[in-house]
């Protein structure tokens, strides 16, 4: 599945030809920074603040849709819930667990997508975009002090990184203060499946255990700027 949902979107970007211009007078082409924040919630923690940072390309294909493409960076606190299924992992795995009472890990996201927008008046404009995306996720874990215990684990402990391909889904609304620039907010759901099974997607394994999948929504704004 994710290789279907991978080879749709970069279909899209790479296929698709520029039939005409954006609407409004909005530049073709833009590019720019954005910034958001992690909302509380799914498995979002409240005991620390996450952020995340990058910049958006994003082309006209046709009237009313947009392609492009995201590179962000991602600093994701988790809630209990999320830390406890991780600690489960580790001691299932490794006989260790996370020391400390908060778990927070980062990723840096490149993905397509593929954006579909329409005008709400007053110069606005609404937008709903998807994309699967890479994400390299640093999970933030030293490796395993067995010292002083009385029994030790043989072999290689858990990667510090690894490469997972989720999914993003987005909606936003956009004004255009100037010829060449575009400002918006934005709420971005980002589903990351579980790890450590290839056929694996979004669920486990019966009896297995795993590291779990992640989900966050973050709220965001950004400045694009264009031709």
């Amino acid at each position: 599945m994710r290789r279907v949902l991978w080879a749709l979107a970069m279909a899209a970007v790479t296929a698709a030809p520029v039939r005409a211009g954006a609407p409004g007078g909005r530049p073709a082409l833009l590019v720019g920074p954005e910034i958001a924040i992690p909302v509380p919630g799914i498995d979002v923690g409240r005991d620390q603040l996450g952020i995340d940072a990058g910049i958006v390309v994003d082309a006209t294909v046709y009237r009313h849709v947009r392609v492009g493409f995201d590179l962000m960076y991602h600093y994701w606190p988790t809630d209990a819930a999320y830390k406890a299924a991780i600690d489960h992992f580790l001691y299932s795995e490794f006989l260790t667990a996370i020391d400390g009472a908060h778990y927070a890990f980062s990723a840096i996201q490149a993905s397509p997508h593929v954006r579909f927008e329409s005008s709400v008046g007053g110069g606005a404009w609404g937008w709903a975009q998807i994309g699967p995306g890479l994400y390299v996720v640093n999970h933030n874990l030293a490796p395993a002090d067995w010292s002083g215990g009385w029994l030790q684990v043989l072999g290689p402990g858990m990667e510090r990184t690894s490469p997972v391909f989720g999914i993003h889904l987005g909606v936003g609304l956009d004004g255009q203060p100037g010829p060449h620039t575009v400002l918006g907010v934005d709420a971005t759901l980002h589903i990351l499946p579980v790890e450590g099974d290839e056929d694996l997607v979004f669920g486990s394994s019966p009896g297995m255990v795993h590291i779990p999948g992640f989900t966050a929504l973050t709220l965001g704004a950004h400045v694009l700027f264009g031709r």
